[in-house]
């Protein structure tokens, strides 16, 4: 009787952002079309009045999100950064945090929090980089009970598409079976694509969902059921 082991190559993390910080900048990590949340505080901050807040994409400077004598002041936004930021206020701690959504790879760089009142002024840098896509590992099923291999994901994608290789890294996707998208009611999309040649028993097979540098990937390997195979985990 056949049997399919599925070695998944990289796990899901679920938090929107992880954040660290180094010498010079905060770094702030995210899926790809996921949700960045840069938190800026300045101990000088304790109340609307005359406070300025200014969010700035740098190299070249892009306004993203500005707030001016306690409204969001949007005039001079940047057209990249319209309809998709948030600025979450703390009078009481200080905080003047931003949320970007559906971080795309043009948002990547360094970004500066500056803030200013009678009470003082202050800056604080960070830098937002993606990591990882923001989908589910790649699932392989066998098709029909015939030896093809059916691989599929579901993810916040825009412009993945799933490759097929061997062990030997060698592309086996063939033009007529590309990979099939289904926009799903929650949003997201769901990535077909069949390995269209006969499988062999105790060969691995691997399945990668790839959108720009980005990449999650799934080792199959159809076992006949008379051979021991051993797996584990890789990254």
């Amino acid at each position: 009787m056949e049997r399919l082991l599925l070695i998944p190559l990289c796990f899901l993390v679920f938090s929107c952002s992880v954040t660290r910080q180094d010498n010079n900048s905060i770094q702030v990590s995210t899926f790809l079309h996921g949700t960045a949340t840069l938190r800026c505080s300045f101990g000088f901050i304790n109340g609307p009045e005359g406070l300025f807040v200014s969010w700035v994409k740098k190299q070249p400077d892009k306004v993203v999100h500005s707030y001016h004598d306690g409204a969001d002041d949007l005039t001079d936004q940047d057209v990249q950064f319209q309809h998709r930021t948030k600025m979450s206020i703390s009078f009481y701690k200080g905080n003047v945090d931003l949320t970007l959504n559906n971080v795309g790879f043009e948002d990547e760089g360094i970004y500066s929090c500056g803030a200013s009142n009678k009470m003082g002024h202050g800056e604080v840098y960070f830098r937002i980089y993606i990591d990882r896509l923001h989908g589910e590992d790649p699932v392989v099923l066998v098709v029909d009970g015939k030896k093809q291999l059916k691989c599929s994901s579901v993810g916040f994608y825009e412009d993945a598409e799933i490759i097929w290789q061997n062990k030997e890294l060698e592309d086996l996707s063939r033009p007529e079976t590309p990979t099939s998208r289904t926009l799903q009611p929650d949003g997201r999309l769901l990535l077909e694509s069949t390995l269209d040649i006969d499988v062999k028993p105790n060969v691995h097979y691997f399945c990668r969902v790839k959108e720009g540098r980005l990449r999650r990937s799934t080792r199959a390997v159809l076992s006949d059921g008379e051979h021991s195979i051993n797996m584990r985990n890789e990254f």
